[in-house]
């Protein structure tokens, strides 16, 4: 959600404009937008491995998995 609202029209922007033209290209919205791209990138990639590594302890010890999760 917060991608949608802070990262995808300010990637959209900058992608069709040639130049930054919210404050100049050292504006704190180009910083900020910046910083929250590759969190939520990073907290994505971090929360799907976590998915995938519990549902394989889920298909690989399903006695041990009720107990360990």
């Amino acid at each position: 959600m917060l991608c949608s609202i802070a990262i995808i029209p300010t990637s959209m922007y900058s992608a069709l404009a040639p130049d930054w033209q919210f404050m100049g290209d050292n504006s704190l919205i180009c910083k900020c937008s910046v910083y929250l791209e590759i969190v939520l990138f990073a907290n994505t990639a971090y929360t799907l491995a976590w998915i995938g590594i519990d549902r394989y302890a889920a298909l690989m010890k399903p006695q041990r998995y009720i107990y360990f999760f």
